[in-house]
């Protein structure tokens, strides 16, 4: 009698898993809505969008004609508008007719502006879902390498340079977020001597691919600051981004010594009016009237170099016109070509008369150069002593006509860099848009921590088969493992909301923001897992094998070890998507995630709940969307999980 064991078929560990996750139900429904979710995120990208109206088709029209390129920020293929409102239509429950478009049927309904809650549901899942994936993406890329690391150079010992240069690196970034550069600027130095051993250790060694891997990223990162420093320097947009930016930050400074002048001046007042601590109290007053005085001049500089920009970028536009009237008329559009006439002169009158206002200006700053002088001759004798009521009431002034008002110049000063264009509607400074993106600067910053790493392992490497004198230095510390499982577990203590909130301080609300926020702080599961798992595959005999061999320890790493130990990080991955779905979803809830031309699941389950008692299905409907999307991901997660399991192989 044969053995029904015997008589199996041979398979393979793939086709096991496959076997076992067709045979969980849940999962492959699950599946099935997740490809279902992702037709509809590719999808609305490009059937969703403000619909253009006849005025925009006949500018598109003409464009294709002469060859312009238009911003207009429409989308030609749309089938659904999310953006478009009809007060007519306010608040019609799903599958209720249009009662200003009769025939069209809003199978969602449609909110307090009369907008489609399907279109804004269709388009917020290509944001939601593309800010999961993307996060997944950074954490598993993170955790896989850092995981790596741990498992198969864990025994090895981090060398003196190398943990000197983490050290000065943490803690200067430290120094630094505490607004102490002067005592941070000496580490970084340290810092970058440490690499340089390190890279002159690699180099002797004959190791020249991560030395080449390093000076390319360099090279990128030092062209990237040189272009965006080119564009807010040498340009009229950017120079007046950069000063109304200073003029800003001036003020700032003034405000915050006024304020703290004031609350002193409240303690003496109330403690003691007559205490001997007037010097000090009008010697505190004296620098703030000297900062007075350094801003009045900052204010009249910066209305010149306004001036000067708007002198500059009209010379520029008149010859950019006079181009454009020459391409129109060589294509016979006369009508077109005397608007353009019109223009031009328009540009070249004004010309004239922004440079007949430039010598007022001029003396305008002369003045404010002399009040400077005077005011700065000013003694603790001759400064007059303020009360703290009339220190805040001056601070309040202050705020109001300079930081308040610069600040918002700032923005809009940066909204015209980075949108401007020429007279045939292309981009002035697109790439610069790109560059100095917060997205750009995470990933070029990656870029260099990972080449500094392969620098440090292969000067470390040189050092231990060097005779050098130079690797005498390279004394051994803690281990690798050690190392990096302290910093993961650091980094687990980390809170990721204040962490976003913060980021959010400094730039504008962004989703793509928390995205990368996201990723950066949500790795450490994925590198425990990559650990486990390789620390059980390296003493493997194909392991040892492709040691034998000559295979260099990183193709092992790559090639071998984790193909074998994807397994749990696809797991990982799967559930961290639903993870990183839901955390957006909630940040945009509580209005600190999507900008305010971003429809996420989030934003709009937010805008619903003001009309709770009204219209529920603005809240029901992307709630629900948000409930099936991190189930769906949860279930074929837990199916993964199931598959890949060696103990249900063979069932």
């Amino acid at each position: 009698m044969s053995n029904p064991v015997s008589n199996r078929k041979p398979t393979s560990p793939l086709r096991d898993a496959m076997r076992l996750f067709l045979r969980n139900k849940p999962a492959v429904f699950a599946l099935v809505m997740i490809l279902a979710l992702a037709l509809a995120a590719g999808s609305g990208q490009l059937l969703v969008g403000k619909k253009p109206t006849e005025g925009q088709l006949a500018l598109m029209e003409k464009a294709a004609i002469t060859g312009d390129t238009l911003d207009l920020e429409v989308n030609s293929n749309a089938v659904a508008d999310h953006t478009k409102t009809e007060l007519k239509d306010t608040f019609l429950p799903p599958f209720s007719e249009s009662r200003a478009t009769p025939g069209k049927i809003y199978y969602l309904g449609t909110d307090d502006l009369g907008r489609d809650v399907l279109a804004r549901l269709w388009n917020g899942s290509s944001i939601s879902l593309t800010i999961g994936f993307l996060a997944v993406g950074i954490s598993v890329f993170l955790g896989i390498a850092l995981g790596g690391i741990a498992g198969f150079f864990g025994r090895s010992r981090v060398r003196l340079p190398l943990m000197a240069m983490l050290l000065f690196s943490a803690t200067a970034g430290v120094l630094w977020a505490a607004e102490l550069e002067y005592a941070a600027l000496p580490l970084l130095i340290a810092a970058g001597a440490c690499l340089l051993i390190q890279l002159a250790m690699a180099l002797i060694g004959g190791r020249y691919k991560s030395a080449i891997a390093f000076g390319v990223v360099v090279l990128i990162m030092v062209g990237t600051q040189l272009y965006v420093h080119g564009i807010e320097s040498g340009t009229p947009e950017g120079r007046t981004y950069q000063h109304a930016t200073h003029v800003a930050d001036q003020s700032y400074e003034l405000v915050r010594a006024i304020r703290d002048l004031g609350a002193e001046v409240k303690l003496i007042e109330d403690s003691a009016p007559d205490a001997p601590d007037e010097a000090t109290r009008r010697a505190d007053q004296l620098a703030v009237e000297h900062k007075q005085a350094e801003l009045d001049l900052l204010l009249a500089k910066h209305d010149l170099v306004i001036h000067e920009a708007q002198v500059e970028i009209v010379e520029r536009s008149i010859p950019e016109r006079e181009e454009r009237i020459a391409h129109l008329e060589s294509l016979g559009l006369d009508e077109d070509v005397k608007v353009e006439q019109g223009v031009l002169e328009g540009d070249t009158k004004r010309l004239e008369e922004l440079k007949t206002k430039t010598p007022e200006l001029e003396e305008a700053l002369k003045e404010a150069e002399t009040a400077h002088e005077k005011a700065m001759e000013l003694t603790e004798d001759k400064v007059e002593l303020q009360g703290s009521n009339a220190l805040l009431e001056r601070r309040a002034t202050l705020r109001k006509a300079v930081v308040d008002r610069f600040r918002a110049e700032r923005d809009n000063r940066f909204e015209s860099l980075v949108k401007g264009k020429l007279l045939n509607g292309e981009t002035r400074y697109g790439l610069y848009r790109v560059l100095r993106h917060f997205i750009t600067a995470v990933i070029l910053y990656l870029l260099l921590i990972v080449t500094c790493l392969l620098v440090a392992a292969e000067g470390q490497a040189s050092a231990g088969e060097s005779k050098n004198p130079l690797s005498k230095v390279f004394l051994p510390t803690i281990s690798v493992d050690d190392l990096v499982m302290r910093f993961t577990e650091i980094m687990m203590t980390i809170p990721v909301l204040f962490l976003i909130l913060m980021v959010l301080a400094l730039f504008e609300r962004d989703v793509y923001i928390v995205m990368a926020v996201i990723g950066l702080t949500s790795w450490m599961g994925t590198t425990r897992f990559v650990r486990a798992e390789i620390l059980s595959l390296r003493e493997q005999d194909f392991i040892q094998a492709a040691r034998a061999l000559g295979i260099s320890d990183f193709r092992i790493i790559w090639r071998h070890l984790v193909p074998n130990a994807i397994s749990p990080v696809l797991v990982s991955a799967t559930i961290g998507v639903a993870g990183a779905v839901l955390a957006e979803s909630t940040l945009s809830f509580l209005g600190i995630g999507a900008g305010p031309d971003q429809d996420t699941w989030g934003k709009i389950l937010a805008d619903g709940r003001l009309f709770l008692q009204d219209a529920a299905w603005l809240t029901w409907i992307p709630g629900i969307a948000i409930l099936i999307t991190v189930l769906s991901f949860n279930l074929l997660g837990e199916g993964l999980r199931e598959a890949f399991n060696p103990k249900l192989r063979g069932r």
